[in-house]
């Protein structure tokens, strides 16, 4: 009787425990589905922002910065080909679930959801050949009645339309599919240039980038039935910015960046004849190589003025008005002028600085930092207006532009806003040192 009860006992204990165990896996098996990295469906239009070499890796801006939010959300991607005919369809019809380097658009906003931090900025070029010298980006003038492949119909033409329009150009608009059929239109002499994204491919073509039309900010457009997967991806994207606030200027730089060419103009071209030489070597998908001679006298004493000590200009007690939206870059600059002594007063965007300006005693304020790309008011518009007021100092005060665009053409914008200087992002003591010296410089001439 004891041995009939002791196997009952065990039998009751082996049941209670094979209970216990089909209780507990199904917690387990939805802890682990859980836990599974999600999938992101990436459409790819084309190679602007995400290539692939012939061994099949990727590489670009738009994909080094989606490993980045990988990095942050745990993601991992689909990628999926697709024709800018077709992808926004399949964004709708939840076959993607994001696209890459998208321009916002209210029509767009209706049926799809937009990053709330831009992906970056896409910057519209003027390509020609070298020796195509009878058009100069120094004499804008030179590009009237030329042929201009563009792809008419869309962003790429407004951007050339409002480009012509500020320089009161004429030129004729050739239609061109891609920059296959714009290189091939070059060859056959059937336009004189075209315009395209910036792309440092085209170098290897043979081709140059002559003058910056203009740009726009590109974003990640995400399906609109995924508003999850937005807030995930604006919250690494500010997490990303935080940490690295120069990250995407770093990979333009390493990805997408050109240099504009500047091409002689008639009367130089003349003088160079006269003086020196010029020489051009250019070779398909290697490069261009320019090589100017020109004689020049030695002067004998460039060793005395170089043994001059230049004194460093005093900055303690002066007033700064330093505009910048970004917190983290705000502190390093208010740091760094402040170590030059220097009383620093604050602003966090165009309009507020020009409100400060105009509501403070005048004379109050002896330089302005102002970076450019900010919101409610950009740098540029707050500049002009700082110019425009009604008063004698605000005509006159040096306003220094801070920016990561360090293109000619930029320069030239801040320059027609009414700027005196430029310094280019990230900023330290020495570039602020050596461009306030040139600014006091150019006050006491």
């Amino acid at each position: 009787m004891k041995m009939n009860k002791s196997v009952l006992q065990r039998g009751i204990i082996f049941i209670l425990c094979i209970c216990i165990l089909f209780s507990v896996c199904p917690v387990y098996a939805f802890a682990a589905e859980s836990q599974k990295e999600k999938i992101v469906r990436i459409g790819v239009p084309d190679d602007t922002y995400d290539k692939i070499n012939g061994n099949g890796k990727r590489s670009g801006y738009g994909y080094e910065y989606l490993q980045k939010i990988a990095g942050y959300t745990g993601w991992n991607y689909e990628y999926v080909d697709c024709t800018w005919e077709n992808c926004f369809d399949k964004l709708k019809n939840d076959e993607l679930d994001m696209i890459e380097g998208i321009s916002y658009t209210e029509e767009r906003a209706e049926t799809m959801l937009f990053s709330a931090i831009p992906m970056g900025d896409e910057r519209y070029y003027v390509y020609v050949k070298p020796d195509h010298i009878d058009i100069s980006s120094s004499d804008t003038a030179s590009f009237n009645g030329k042929k201009i492949g563009v792809l008419m119909g869309y962003l790429s033409e407004m951007v050339l339309n409002e480009w012509e329009k500020k320089y009161d150009l004429h030129t004729q608009h050739v239609n061109v599919s891609n920059n296959e059929d714009a290189l091939k239109k070059i060859a056959d002499g059937e336009i004189d240039a075209f315009v395209s994204l910036e792309d440092s491919r085209l170098d290897g073509y043979g081709m140059v980038a002559l003058t910056n039309l203009g740009s726009s900010k590109i974003y990640f457009a995400i399906g609109q039935s995924h508003s999850d997967l937005k807030t995930e991806l604006d919250n690494a994207m500010r997490r990303i910015t935080d940490d690295d606030p120069y990250y995407a200027d770093e990979l333009h730089k390493q990805f997408l960046s050109v240099d504009s060419v500047y091409f002689l103009t008639g009367e130089e071209q003349k003088w160079l004849s006269e003086h020196g030489k010029i020489k051009l070597e250019s070779k398909e998908n290697v490069g261009t190589t320019f090589t100017v001679t020109i004689p020049l006298e030695i002067d004998h004493n460039a060793e005395k003025e170089q043994q001059k000590k230049v004194e460093k200009p005093d900055l303690s007690g002066k007033s700064v008005l330093l505009v910048e939206d970004n917190e983290l870059n705000l502190e390093i600059a208010k740091m760094l002028l402040e170590y030059e002594k220097m009383v620093v007063t604050t602003a966090e965007n165009g309009k507020e600085a020009v409100d400060i300006v105009s509501q403070s005693v005048p004379g109050r304020f002896d330089f302005i930092f102002m970076d450019i790309m900010m919101p409610v008011m950009d740098g540029l518009e707050a500049a002009r207006q700082i110019r425009t007021l009604n008063r004698i100092d605000t005509k006159e005060i040096p306003i220094i532009a801070m920016t990561a665009n360090a293109f000619q053409d930029d320069i030239r914008d801040c320059i027609d806003a009414g700027m005196n200087a430029h310094i280019a992002k990230p900023i330290d003591s020495k570039k602020i040192e050596d461009t306030l010296q040139l600014v006091l410089k150019q006050k006491m001439q």
